[in-house]
């Protein structure tokens, strides 16, 4: 074959490549030394990094956003129609009485161990309503812990329900003396707290809204069941106001249980929101 010789323009004959000299080499070297850098990158990158490390020397440093004063935690446990909840609540506890009251199926002194409770169901139950209609992730991105924020509202309930219980059983006993006054509060008082509880563990379980308001329900109807029965009416009045306190003071107790375990599983992510 014929040797192939390298062009006038070619700067590296072909014969060189084959046999490279030191003078060769430190020809290629010097113009490989003479080559022109390449530019800077140009383009959308270059422009993000120019843009960011400007903002790194303008902006200030970050500040930890200010406390809730307390109208702002009020406003906070109100929202989410708290109100348009209470008052239905109300509606149907005094639908109750008007109920309990025409068709005597109990003593008028055990018409508010079935009702008293009412106002905070409704409450529990639309709460549970909001986070399963995806509620939660907003309540999440409060600046309160999510287990103060949700026990608030049922506390700020319950204490609007005592009131309520209270005002009624001076209308319906607006002349009675200390001791039976003592005594029918405490029996409305051990339902209402054994129903708070129950209501709580439900919702921290059941997640579908229509199976936890039928479980709901039921609770006042239960004990519509409990206080016919003429044993039981008798039992009511025979009791002590001793025995009767102790047994206020046991519901208490399974209430305060049940927020100490709805509370750590609300740290969780759970009770009344399916995360």
């Amino acid at each position: 074959m014929k040797d192939r010789k390298g062009k006038p323009g070619d700067s590296f004959p072909q014969h060189q490549t084959d046999d490279l000299t030191d003078e060769s080499l430190e020809q290629l070297a010097r113009k490989i030394a003479l080559l022109p850098e390449p530019p800077p990158p140009r383009g959308f990158v270059e422009s993000a990094m120019a843009n960011w490390r400007k903002s790194q020397r303008v902006l200030p440093p970050p500040v930890m956003p200010a406390p809730f004063s307390f109208r702002q935690k009020v406003q906070t446990i109100y929202a989410q129609g708290l109100w348009k909840d209470i008052a239905l609540g109300l509606l149907l506890f005094v639908g109750g009485i008007v109920f309990l009251l025409v068709t005597h199926l109990v003593p008028s002194t055990l018409i508010l161990p079935i009702v008293g409770c009412i106002p905070l169901l409704v409450v529990l139950s639309n709460t549970a309503r909001l986070a399963n209609c995806g509620m939660s992730e907003l309540t999440r991105s409060l600046r309160l812990p999510l287990q103060w924020y949700m026990q608030a509202r049922l506390l700020a309930i319950g204490m609007i329900s005592l009131v309520i219980n209270g005002i009624t059983l001076f209308v319906l006993y607006p002349a009675g003396e200390g001791a039976l006054m003592l005594r029918l509060a405490l029996l409305w008082s051990i339902p209402t707290l054994l129903n708070t509880a129950a209501a709580l563990s439900l919702a921290a379980r059941i997640r579908n809204f229509g199976q936890l308001a039928a479980m709901l329900v039921l609770l006042p109807v239960c004990w519509l069941v409990l206080l016919t029965n003429q044993s039981v009416i008798n039992w009511t009045v025979s009791i002590d106001i001793v025995r009767l306190g102790g047994l206020a003071a046991l519901a208490a107790l399974l209430l305060g249980g049940s927020l100490i375990i709805n509370g750590s599983y609300l740290k969780k992510g759970g009770f009344l929101h399916g995360a």
